[in-house]
């Protein structure tokens, strides 16, 4: 998004993005607090599309991530987040049914995180540990909620 790193450019960076391809879910990474999802959920998807979106806030240790959706398009619940034995964040995690499908057949699950970033080889093993462990819980998601993951 260029060098200006101002919130006022972000959030209007983002509103051209999300004009352009008019989601009906959204996840934001790096939302410090529950104001900093209110500020993206008012000045960027309130501008875009006034009233029609929903938020959550969970926080995933250190730092947060917004979950945003649109009501009218979709439910979404059993919002969490796991925790990893070596990874230094939490993964997001929830339910989403699409509007209309009112069996398992329509619904799928949907996850958000975030790996540690650096280029020492610690930080690669440590993502490469993360991501055995997220694909381990994966494999191992309750099927009778949305039927079993697939490779």
């Amino acid at each position: 998004m260029g060098g200006n790193n101002s919130i006022e450019y972000r959030q209007a960076s983002a509103r051209t993005v999300i004009a352009g391809r008019e989601p009906d879910v959204l996840v934001t990474q790096h939302m410090n607090n529950s104001a900093a999802r209110d500020s993206f959920l008012l000045n960027v998807l309130g501008v875009v599309e006034p009233g029609e979106w929903t938020s959550a806030y969970v926080d995933v240790t250190r730092e947060g991530m917004g979950l945003f959706w649109k009501p009218a398009a979709v439910a979404i619940s059993n919002i969490s987040a796991f925790a990893t034995a070596d990874g230094p964040r939490k993964v997001l995690q929830c339910l989403v049914k699409p509007a209309g499908y009112i069996n398992k057949a329509g619904w799928f699950r949907l996850y958000s995180f975030h790996l540690k970033a650096g280029l020492a080889a610690e930080d690669s093993a440590s993502r490469r540990l993360q991501c055995a462990q997220i694909r381990t819980v994966l494999n191992n998601v309750v099927q009778t909620v949305v039927g079993a993951p697939t490779s």
